[in-house]
Parts: C-alpha cells; sequence; structure tokens
C-alpha cells in the first residue's frame, strides 16, 4: 500500500510508524521509521537500531518489512495493548 510520509513528504509503499492523533482517520501521521527517529522517537530508534545491528539497510523498505516481521525490535516500547510507554 502506498503511503504518505509525514517526515519527508514521500509516498511509497515502506513501513511506517502511524501515530494516531485523534479518533478522525486525517489526523493520524504516518512516518518512516528513519524519518520518525530523526524526530527522536524512541519507537523508530530501536527499530532503525535493531535494523543496523541485523545489517538490514532501514531505508530498503521490503528489507525493512521481511526485519520487522522475523524481530520485534519495538516491543520494548509499548504496553500490553500497544500504546507507547
Amino acid at each position: 500500500m502506498i503511503r504518505f510520509c509525514s517526515g519527508c513528504q514521500q509516498s511509497d509503499e515502506s513501513p511506517r510508524h502511524v501515530v494516531v492523533r485523534s479518533l478522525a482517520p486525517y489526523e493520524d501521521a504516518d512516518f518512516h521509521y528513519g524519518c520518525h527517529a530523526r524526530m527522536g522517537c524512541p519507537l523508530c530508534l530501536a527499530v532503525i537500531a535493531s535494523a543496523s545491528n541485523a545489517g538490514v539497510d532501514h531505508t530498503d523498505g521490503e528489507a525493512l518489512t521481511v526485519h520487522l516481521h522475523a524481530n520485534d525490535p519495538a516491543s520494548a516500547h509499548l504496553d500490553a495493548g500497544g500504546a507507547h510507554l
């Protein structure tokens, strides 16, 4: 699915961190993990670090998707319901 990145303003199929700001879908923000990590998001920083440690280029959307499915680098930053800690 092609989506827009609120950080770099590009549209592509790379995985995103979706930040839900309200119940209205038009107020959500989607960020490439790298874009959001540069903004200081701890969840995205963990994803980028995990990919880097595994030798995965986080800018390669397909490779990052495979890495995310095989690992769960963001889990330490989420509560049992999936919300940020």
